[in-house]
C-alpha cells in the first residue's frame, strides 16, 4: 500500500522507470495488529503497488487463512471475517477459484485417519505469480538489486520442512540468512545468494508458522513458472 511520499526510480517488480510509492513487500492485509517495524518495505510503481500486487496479496491472504495448515492460526481466525464478507459480495477471486473443491480424507503422518478436508485445485497464476512477485520485492530489499524481467522463478509448496532440515542446515553453513518480520509468527524467510551468480538465489518462505514455499531464482530466460497447484491444496472444511 502506498503512502504520500513519492520518488522517481526503477520499480523492482516490473523494471520500469516511474514515480514510486512505498510498498509493504509482505502485505498489510496479512496482519491482524499492524505490520512489524522490521517488515521489508520498498518503493514501487503505482500499477504494481496499488493494482497488481494488491490483488495478488489478497489472493495469498485468502489462500493462507483457509489452508489446512494455516486456518487454526490466531491471525487466520481474526482475518476470516474479511474473507467471509468478500465471499458474500462475490469479491474474492480465491473463493471463486475454490468453488470446485472436493472432499477428501486426511491422515496423520503415522497413517491414522484424521477426518476430511476440501482439496482445491487452484490455477497456477495468482498464487505462483503473487509469491514470485513477493520474492522479487524481498530480493530487492535485501540484495538492493532489481531482478531481470525474463528471469526464471519457480515456486514449490513444501509440505514437510522436517525432511529438508539437513539441506537447510547446509545452506546456513554456506551463509544463508534468516529474516523474520516481527517475531516471524506471520512471515519469515531464509535465503541464500549464489556467490558466482548474484541473481541466482534460493528462498524458503514461511507463513503462519506452518505453510512453506521454496522459490528458486536463476538466469534462464523463460517465463515465470509455478507448480504450487501441481497437487491439490487442502483448505479447512
Amino acid at each position: 500500500m502506498a503512502n504520500s511520499k513519492k520518488i522517481e526510480g526503477i520499480c523492482p517488480y516490473c523494471g520500469e522507470k516511474a514515480i514510486l510509492t512505498r510498498d509493504h513487500v509482505i502485505s498489510q492485509c496479512l496482519y491482524a495488529n499492524g505490520v512489524p517495524a522490521n517488515s521489508p518495505k520498498i518503493y514501487a510503481c503505482s500499477k504494481c503497488n496499488n493494482i497488481l500486487k494488491s490483488r495478488l496479496d489478497v489472493y495469498i491472504r485468502d489462500f493462507l487463512i483457509t489452508d489446512i495448515k494455516g486456518s487454526e492460526h490466531p491471525v487466520s481466525k481474526h482475518l476470516f471475517p474479511k474473507l467471509a464478507r468478500s465471499v458474500s459480495r462475490n469479491q474474492s477471486e480465491f473463493a471463486r477459484d475454490a468453488k470446485n473443491s472436493q472432499l477428501i480424507p486426511r491422515f496423520t503422518p503415522g497413517g491414522l485417519f484424521a477426518g476430511f478436508a476440501y482439496a482445491i485445485q487452484l490455477p497456477n497464476d495468482p498464487l505462483g505469480e503473487g509469491l514470485a512477485m513477493m520474492t522479487r520485492g524481498l530480493y530487492y530489499f535485501y540484495v538492493r538489486q532489481v531482478l531481470p524481467q525474463n528471469i526464471a522463478i519457480q515456486v514449490h509448496r513444501q509440505w514437510d520442512m522436517q525432511k529438508l532440515e539437513p539441506e537447510i542446515q547446509m545452506l546456513f553453513n554456506l551463509g544463508a540468512a534468516y529474516k523474520p518480520a516481527g517475531d516471524g509468527d506471520v512471515f519469515e524467510c531464509i535465503y541464500i545468494i549464489a556467490p558466482e551468480k548474484p541473481t541466482a538465489s534460493l528462498w524458503f518462505l514461511s507463513f503462519l508458522r506452518d505453510i512453506y514455499f521454496s522459490v528458486a531464482i536463476d538466469l534462464e530466460p523463460v517465463l515465470t513458472q509455478s507448480d504450487t497447484a501441481g497437487e491439490p491444496i487442502q483448505a479447512a472444511s
